[in-house]
């Protein structure tokens, strides 16, 4: 190769890395916290954020009234509390009557509006591990 253009080529090459970068993409970052409605923890459901530009989204199951991920990337999101009746499944027909009588027991399944005041709400994901808890209110289902 010529070395007039083996100085150009070189400079040309180091500009493109240093534009395109290598850094192995975005880091994630630990985001727990709880979630209540109406003052009472949620005690099964999921709470997703999602970006309010560019990004992707990431949900994270409520157990007990705490959530726990570690997939956010830095960024501002919206978030959606959504409440469920999951149980895990039952090893035995004794373990699945006992669920069974204890959700007899707690009553109808807890909803959640998706206008409760504080769903839908914009939050900022910092870097670094971070708390960010949630209490929502709202007319409970009638």
């Amino acid at each position: 190769m010529d070395n007039r253009f083996a100085v150009p080529t070189l400079s040309l090459l180091t500009a493109m890395f240093a534009i395109v970068g290598c850094d192995g993409g975005d880091s994630a970052q630990r985001v727990s916290g709880s979630v209540t409605f109406n003052g009472q923890p949620v005690e099964s459901g999921y709470i997703t954020f999602s970006p309010t530009s560019a990004g992707q989204s990431f949900a994270a199951p409520i157990v007990g009234g705490k959530y726990s991920s570690d997939k956010a990337a830095a960024g501002s999101y919206q978030v959606l509390v959504t409440a469920t009746n999951d149980a895990p499944i039952a090893a035995s027909r004794e373990e699945a009557a006992k669920q069974s009588a204890e959700r007899r027991k707690k009553g109808p399944p807890q909803h959640i509006p998706e206008n409760a005041t504080g769903n839908g709400q914009t939050v900022e994901v910092k870097d670094g591990d971070q708390t960010l808890d949630f209490a929502l209110t709202g007319p409970p289902r009638g």
